[in-house]
């Protein structure tokens, strides 16, 4: 509609929306993607343009291109900064997590920790809970396991107060929280909960702080099967995400 009417900026926002849509497939996404570049004209406002840089580091993430996907996110940085607080602190949340899957886990938390503390005060919920997840990830690998802790006991209650349907993307986490703590039977359950609910979810890949973390969690566990030799990918009755949270985080009754 938006191209019979030569409505060029709407189309573009349009394009690139649909970029980023899960249910569409890698090639599809691109399509629509580099249609919306052809249209793009620098002129535009920066909110626009800032909107197409977070489109492109998205699918420059999901492809695993994490320096291209770099260089995206903070282009939309600087686009948003004067333009959109929502933006600004978004792309920055995408920051934070490539340096946590790059493996740079100290550019994360310097980043990351002053960043949790401005999204505890202006309230941006959604933004928070990612964040909070890539923290509680990195402090989990970083080995400093009272700060992890408290992070995820953070944004597990931040999930259950405003938004509980987030809380399974947390599960890869919080199963590597339990192997950490040396609850490998638990970290199992959990573990299998994740796959569960991502199963349930079949357009929507796991983020990268995601799959770095059930790497982590499938790489301990086979190094601590169970008693009967159980390895980490081996077939479990899974919990339901609400208790498989409360088991790791020791709420269960």
């Amino acid at each position: 509609m938006h191209a019979a009417t030569n409505d060029t900026r709407a189309h573009y926002f349009a394009l690139m929306q649909l970029a980023v849509n899960p249910s569409l497939d890698s090639a599809a996404a691109q399509s629509s993607f580099d249609v919306a570049k052809r249209l793009e004209d620098p002129a535009w406002p920066a909110r626009l343009l800032a909107h197409g840089a977070l489109s492109e580091g998205d699918l420059l993430t999901g492809a695993g291109l994490f320096t291209q996907a770099r260089a995206a996110y903070q282009r939309a940085v600087r686009l948003a900064l004067t333009t959109s607080e929502r933006q600004a602190l978004l792309a920055s949340v995408y920051l934070v997590e490539l340096d946590f899957v790059c493996g740079d886990i100290a550019a994360a938390l310097q980043l990351g920790r002053p960043l949790a503390a401005s999204l505890r005060h202006l309230g941006r919920r959604e933004t928070q809970f990612d964040l909070l997840l890539v923290l509680a990830s990195a402090l989990l690998i970083g080995g400093e396991m009272d700060e992890a802790r408290a992070m995820c006991g953070e944004l597990h209650e931040l999930a259950v107060r405003f938004d509980s349907s987030k809380l399974y993307t947390a599960l890869d986490t919080l199963a590597f929280l339990a192997c950490q703590e040396r609850r490998y039977d638990d970290a199992r359950r959990i573990a299998a909960s994740s796959n569960a609910a991502h199963e349930a979810r079949e357009h929507r890949r796991r983020r990268p702080v995601e799959e770095r973390m059930c790497a982590a969690v499938v790489d301990s566990l086979n190094q601590h099967p169970g008693p009967n030799g159980v390895a980490a990918n081996a077939p479990s009755r899974h919990l339901d995400v609400a208790t498989a949270c409360a088991l790791a985080l020791g709420l269960c009754p």
